[in-house]
């Protein structure tokens, strides 16, 4: 497997764990459609794919690097909290 070609946060998390969570301390929030939508070859596209989704679902990620749901990306979190 290759490394992802994104600096995209979001990508990263989704192509080295095959799914994206909230890294916000204590939360659980996962993005459903990386549960529902398995990774598959090449899983750099689906990395892709997921990281644009969730963008749009309001996904983010701070200045950090942190992935955030959200909830989270809303309130003083996606200040790096």
């Amino acid at each position: 497997m290759t490394e992802p070609v994104s600096d995209d946060p979001l990508e990263v998390l989704a192509y080295c764990e095959c799914l994206l969570a909230c890294q916000a301390s204590g939360c659980l929030a996962l993005y459903e459609p990386t549960l529902t939508d398995p990774a598959a070859d090449p899983v750099e596209a689906w990395a892709h794919r997921m990281a644009t989704s969730a963008r749009r679902d309001g996904w983010a990620a701070n200045s950090s690097g942190l992935v955030l749901c959200p909830l989270h990306s809303a309130t003083s979190y996606a200040n790096d909290a």
